[in-house]
């Protein structure tokens, strides 16, 4: 117990550091955006690479995406991967056309990953929810309301930050008043501003705080998995997948997240419907 309480705070440490490290300085990377993405985040966010893109869409998440533009400017594994990816919230094109994107913050990282859906399944959201409704207090001395109240506060400033005027009217042009209103306030994991009784999805809470630095949830997650046992840094096996410098061997290391595969059937089953109504 007490080693894996010293590698979450090793691990919080080494973030916490390279975080105000990065606050900073300047970052040299040549910025993609409308503004400076590393400015605006407070250096915890940089502008993706092409071979960090690379690795989250032909490794990680296996898919392509061109809303995929930042990565943690400080969270990386042993093999120096990224562990999270930031997506732009409007301009995503899919086979179905357009659609904004939800989840702007999205954990990418095979090995915590299959770490978290291990955790989920053993009933990790429920506890969460539980530390929530109790007002159990954090390690600043907040409560946890306040302190996740505070974090989508501030992805809904990012969220905003990350579009102009007319991708909010796109937004509304596709949802109506009302749901541009919800994608609006949303926060991580898409949280209401007046429900904070629900993390929802811990996958979500700990992309959120590898990306931004500031998220309790996030921060208890990391905690929680160290006393699992989880090496937060990766594991010498899971370099098999993310390296795409190498093809992947049949039997090798490699994890899909079962939850997300539930969900894109779940879709597709879902718009084969819809097709099947509309012919009628």
């Amino acid at each position: 117990m007490l080693g894996s309480a010293r590698r979450a705070t090793a691990f919080a440490t080494r973030m916490q550091g390279q975080w105000r490290h990065h606050r900073s300085q300047s970052s040299s990377i040549e910025k993609s955006l409308s503004f400076d993405l590393d400015n605006f985040s407070g250096g915890t966010i940089r502008t993706i690479s092409e071979r960090e893109k690379e690795v989250i869409e032909d490794r990680q998440l296996r898919f392509k995406s061109n809303a995929f533009i930042g990565v943690p400017a400080v969270s990386k594994c042993r093999h120096g991967f990224p562990q999270a990816v930031l997506s732009n919230p409007v301009g995503h094109s899919t086979s179905t056309g357009w659609k904004p994107v939800s989840g702007i913050c999205r954990l990418t990282c095979p090995h915590l990953v299959k770490s978290l859906d291990e955790y989920e399944a053993e009933g990790a959201v429920a506890a969460y929810n539980q530390r929530l409704r109790s007002g159990e207090a954090t390690t600043e001395g907040r409560n946890w309301p306040t302190a996740v109240a505070r974090s989508n506060q501030a992805h809904r400033a990012l969220k905003r930050a990350l579009m102009s005027d007319s991708d909010i009217d796109r937004v509304e042009e596709c949802f109506g008043a009302e749901g541009k209103d919800a994608f609006m306030q949303s926060g991580v994991a898409g949280m209401s501003p007046t429900k904070l009784d629900d993390v929802k999805c811990l996958h979500a809470q700990l992309g959120d705080y590898l990306l931004r630095g500031d998220n309790v949830v996030g921060e208890a997650i990391v905690s929680d998995l160290a006393q699992r046992g989880v090496d937060l840094d990766g594991i010498d096996e899971c370099l098999q997948q993310c390296d795409v410098t190498k093809p992947e061997m049949e039997g090798g290391w490699s994890y899909m997240s079962v939850k997300n595969g539930s969900k894109l059937r779940v879709r597709n089953q879902r718009r084969s419907a819809a097709k099947a109504k509309k012919a009628f």
